[in-house]
């Protein structure tokens, strides 16, 4: 995702145009309607220059002052501007909480446990660790001893012997080898077999998230449904982050699919891997979306701010103001700004 840290008001109206127009945002119709009604107001001041009833520089004062307003008016939009239905927050909302009511009346002598297990397993991590790295070496025969690199097809067949060892250390460090090897893999296929070796039906799995999502907007709304009920009847952490994700995108308050308020009721009860996700993805769609808009709410500030400035326009003389002539000197187009 860019960086519009670094784009302010110091920046030049083409760049600010240039980062608008690559970070394409609802909110640009928005913006586009309050520069519209902008525009009404300045017209209003060039006929009552026009007309003698106000001097250029009043009229300078006044649109400086609409200009402001209007860029506080945009700018506050844009920072809350988001495409997340309103009902969809709340029930994710709801679904936070109730992770969180959950976790206040957890066993505190099973969470204990699991603590003081994962403790283990990272001192033997740190204990053991030459020694995975030997067993690896000698379990990968097919690895390039000249950089260390292992084999995809070795590495898999590692961690499968690692799952059936009986040694959560050496199952957590297989797994983490897999997943630092499965970022730099070039082909797609290896990618794929390593998502798979990794994939634990208790966590979500973003790059299964992607795919599920991009069935579920393929199939019809019947087979949706069938897919709904089983992610519901197996707690499916990533299948229920898909259909969630899936819901907003296809969402019609009108006509929504039946499968839709089946997954809505069920929300907070979700694992707590696929409450977090989602609460995740909401506060990131928030951001993006909320910087995407205010670089669009920036453009349209500064193009109300070059407007206010009257570029051009000067007192009419007595002879322009009997014609009804526009106050803007030949070779001025104004009003094509």
């Amino acid at each position: 995702m860019q960086n519009f840290s670094n784009l302010n008001r110091s920046a030049t109206p083409k760049e600010k145009a240039i980062a608008a127009a690559t970070n394409p945002s609802g909110f640009s119709a928005i913006a586009s309607g309050n520069l519209g009604d902008f525009r009404a107001i300045r017209d209003l001041h060039l006929d009552a220059i026009s007309k003698g009833e106000m001097t250029p520089h009043s009229a300078r004062l006044s649109l400086a002052k609409h200009a402001a307003r209007l860029r506080a008016e945009v700018t506050s939009k844009a920072s809350e501007y988001t495409t997340i239905p309103p009902h969809i927050s709340a029930l994710i909302g709801r679904a936070v909480s109730a992770k969180a009511t959950r976790k206040a009346q957890a066993d505190p002598v099973r969470e204990g446990n699991e603590l003081m297990l994962q403790l283990i397993i990272e001192q033997r991590l740190t204990n053991r660790s030459s020694e995975y790295e030997k067993d690896f070496a000698r379990f990968d025969t097919g690895g390039d001893p000249r950089t260390g690199q292992p084999t995809i097809r070795g590495a898999l067949a590692f961690h499968e012997a690692a799952k059936r060892s009986n040694d959560p250390a050496l199952l957590e460090w297989s797994r983490r080898s897999l997943t630092t090897l499965g970022k730099t893999a070039a082909d797609a296929q290896a990618r794929e077999a390593i998502g798979q070796a990794l994939y634990d039906p208790r966590t979500v799995d973003p790059s299964r998230v992607e795919r599920t999502i991009e069935g579920l907007l393929k199939i019809t709304p019947e087979q949706r449904t069938a897919v709904a009920k089983e992610a519901l009847e197996k707690s499916d952490p990533s299948a229920l982050v898909a259909l969630v994700v899936v819901s907003q995108k296809l969402y019609d308050p009108v006509a929504t699919e039946p499968w839709m308020s089946d997954v809505w009721r069920s929300m907070e009860a979700f694992p707590e891997s696929a409450v977090n996700a989602l609460e995740t993805d909401e506060r990131d769609r928030r951001q993006s979306e909320a910087r995407a808009a205010l670089l669009h709410a920036e453009v349209v500030a500064t193009q109300a701010e070059s407007w206010a400035l009257l570029e051009g326009v000067q007192t009419p003389t007595e002879q322009e103001i009997q014609a009804g002539r526009n106050p803007v000197r030949p070779g001025k187009d104004f009003t094509a700004a």
